[in-house]
């Protein structure tokens, strides 16, 4: 089985004045087709570089990184975001919806990047109505709780049937049983559309439900030794 990402031997270094401080070295991943991989570490420690890598939004300085077939790191920047909306779904923590943006048009947004057009209306009421939020259509992000707000960004997120989910911490500013529901969405959505998912995440309950579970530290990626406490 081929996988759906991989990246080989990413490296990355920023400056800060006169010093540079390595925030990746040397990292390998790849992610196969319906699986769920987890990314734990402290804060700083290089997670959130390591997915704006993989989603494309910046470059290494080496290594490779490919979706599919095509290698993300050699494309334009124009074609880099033309692959990240058709192909990698964003889930962050934020949220980032569109605020003057009702719920139905924030989902319908991507289609309309990519100039799809047929049953694009029906499909994100379809969406959002299987996360639960068939009454919240034409209502605005401000007018949405935070779980509301999450589940339009995973809406969002897999509109466009894409080859990979890519999610920032999609828990860290929910209450404890808005997080759980959205844990439970997101795994539901793995397992039901197959879609393979790479979740930073502090949060290790949310981390242990993961297929695999790698923690990042001094800019290295390694498998979490505490893997097999994940219960059966």
């Amino acid at each position: 089985m081929e996988p759906v990402l991989n990246a080989h031997r990413l490296t990355k270094t920023y400056r800060t004045g006169s010093e540079s401080v390595v925030v990746l070295q040397d990292v390998s991943f790849h992610v196969y087709p319906g699986e769920s991989v987890a990314i734990i570490g402290a804060s700083g420690s290089g997670k959130t570089t390591l997915l704006n890598l993989l989603a494309g939004l910046d470059l290494p300085d080496q290594g490779e990184i490919f979706l599919g077939p095509t290698q993300l790191n050699q494309l334009t920047e124009n074609d880099r975001a033309y692959m990240r909306n058709r192909y990698i779904g964003l889930v962050y923590q934020d949220y980032q919806l569109l605020p003057h943006y009702t719920a139905l048009e924030n989902v319908l947004f991507p289609l309309e990047i990519l100039r799809q057009t047929s049953g694009k209306k029906e499909k994100a009421q379809a969406l959002l109505s299987k996360m639960g939020l068939s009454e919240r259509y034409y209502h605005y992000p401000s007018m949405l709780s935070g779980g509301e707000q999450q589940r339009v960004a995973i809406a969002r997120s897999i509109v466009t049937q894409p080859l990979i989910l890519l999610a920032d911490e999609p828990t860290g500013n929910l209450h404890r049983e808005a997080s759980d529901e959205i844990t439970t969405l997101l795994f539901e959505m793995n397992k039901t559309l197959a879609t393979p998912m790479v979740i930073v995440t502090h949060q290790m309950d949310l981390a242990m439900q993961c297929d695999r579970v790698y923690q990042m530290a001094r800019g290295k990626l390694t498998p979490y030794i505490e893997k097999t406490l994940k219960p059966s």
